[in-house]
């Protein structure tokens, strides 16, 4: 956290602009991008810890490798960062901002609250057919 405010990572799969979009709703956080914080191409047991050094406590990505390659989760853990995974959006424009926005506002408002102190995985289904159980919570 910096300045006692949550830093949220947007990882290079997502694109740059949702962190502009963030930024207004959730003025209690800081959204920055990977093109923001030049951190393109990186690896990511790497990209962790230079989030990590950086004040940064939540990572945002489509990335759900993350969480089954031993070396990336434990990366997360020693991070001590959040991870909100998001599965692939189907559509493109207005209708991939929407689905995207729509399915993130369950998890970012859980995480500005503070009530979850321990690095947690956020998994947000981007599938509207999904409602009654688009959020889950567990700890990394």
């Amino acid at each position: 956290m910096s300045d006692g405010r949550h830093k949220f990572f947007v990882d290079e799969n997502i694109p740059p602009a949702c962190a502009d979009i963030f930024r207004k709703p959730f003025k209690r956080a800081l959204f920055r991008s990977c093109a923001d914080e030049e951190l393109l191409g990186m690896k990511d047991v790497a990209l962790f810890r230079t989030l990590s050094d950086r004040g940064f406590s939540v990572i945002i990505t489509h990335d759900k490798n993350q969480l089954f390659h031993a070396d990336e989760l434990n990366g997360l853990r020693d991070a001590r960062l959040h991870w909100v995974g998001i599965d692939k959006i189907k559509g493109s424009g207005a209708s991939y901002y929407s689905q995207l926005i729509a399915a993130l506002s369950l998890a970012i408002p859980r995480i500005i609250a503070g009530d979850i102190s321990d690095p947690h995985r956020f998994m947000v289904s981007s599938d509207p057919a999904r409602m009654e159980r688009q959020l889950s919570i567990e700890r990394l």
